[in-house]
């Protein structure tokens, strides 16, 4: 089995949750590959650049497991509905709706000054600083599904009650009825950071069955 971890949005291999969950698997003599989605070029970052580069990390002989944070939930539910050897998928505060988000959360006049200028401001919390992101960005995000997904898969999913990035509505109904995801609302936010230990213990149940 093959275990890839992909950061969220504006984050990297270095984020506490990458780096708490790599730790966890390596006591399990399980290696947890975690790629920079930034791609050593984040002003032109798209969701289709880091599809393609996860894409060349999977092995073609292999199962694999995929563990997605936020936007990263995304990427790997994408990849899930086109790679068959994706058979486990943990989705941490997933952006179900990403680009309905987007468009809510920056608003009209600042999405048309976005495309007039070409970049907008975006802080990076895993360079610790205001970088430069192309409005490319925002229309290949338009151009992926980001909310039906029908590959029936196990997958887990967790979401803090709290969390003012991603609603917590969007994710709780992906999950409604579906028997192939075991979903857990947790009294955290966004981050998930203060539950760390308890997801954990429900991942080492999933992934050793």
């Amino acid at each position: 089995m093959q275990y890839i971890y992909l950061h969220g949005f504006a984050s990297s291999p270095d984020s506490f949750k990458a780096k708490f969950f790599a730790k966890k698997m390596l006591e399990h003599g399980i290696e947890l590959l975690i790629p920079d989605l930034n791609l050593n070029d984040f002003p032109n970052l798209t969701i289709s650049r880091q599809i393609l580069t996860v894409k060349d990390l999977i092995k073609t002989n292999s199962p694999v497991t995929l563990f997605g944070s936020s936007m990263g939930a995304i990427i790997s539910l994408i990849l899930a509905e086109e790679i068959n050897n994706i058979e486990k998928l943990i989705l941490l505060a997933p952006a179900i709706k990403i680009s309905q988000l987007w468009k809510d959360s920056t608003g009209e006049e600042k999405l048309i000054k976005w495309k007039q200028d070409n970049y907008v401001d975006i802080f990076h919390y895993g360079y610790n600083k205001n970088m430069h992101l192309n409005y490319k960005f925002y229309e290949d995000l338009l151009s992926h599904n980001d909310s039906i997904f029908n590959k029936t898969i196990p997958t887990l999913v967790f979401h803090g009650l709290h969390d003012k990035v991603v609603p917590v509505d969007f994710a709780r109904e992906y999950a409604k009825q579906k028997s192939h995801i075991k979903y857990y609302e947790l009294n955290d936010d966004h981050s998930l950071n203060n539950n760390l230990d308890y997801i954990w213990q429900k991942i080492l149940q999933f992934i050793i069955i």
